[in-house]
């Protein structure tokens, strides 16, 4: 093989044509290559933030959720205790309450059954001496 100056023209002219290349088309290309891939990398990371605050945001809502839940379900059991008390209590006057208009109607039904016998006592006793009156012939 021949060094002659075609082919150190030709090594020459390749060298600035590479030359050339790298600093028109591969090193813009590059550029372009590695803002995408920033550009790429910021949206993922973006997104991993996003992803990880709206998971934070839910587990926090859950948390809420279940504390209202828990407090809804105290304040029923609550309300539910007191409406057992109050209803025992108010069983509890209906029955004093009963038992005294009971026992005022025995005392009424004594009374009125001794003033019955009374008035029969009475009337007996009358007609017993309507009876030995007129037996022994007054009139």
């Amino acid at each position: 093989m021949e060094l002659n100056a075609t082919f150190l023209a030709s090594i020459i002219s390749f060298i600035v044509f590479v030359l050339i290349m790298n600093a028109v088309f591969y090193r813009p290309l590059e550029k372009i290559v590695e803002e995408r891939k920033k550009f790429v990398d910021k949206n993922y990371d973006d997104a991993k933030k996003a992803n990880e605050k709206s998971e934070q945001i839910m587990s926090d809502i859950e948390q809420k959720r279940s504390g209202a839940l828990s407090e809804a379900k105290t304040i029923i059991q609550g309300k539910s205790d007191k409406a057992k008390k109050e209803k025992d209590e108010m069983t509890q006057e209906a029955r004093k309450q009963s038992f005294n208009e009971i026992a005022e109607a025995k005392k009424v039904l004594e009374e009125e059954t001794q003033n019955s016998k009374n008035a029969l006592q009475n009337d007996v006793n009358n007609l017993a001496d309507i009876i030995c009156s007129k037996l022994n012939g007054n009139n």
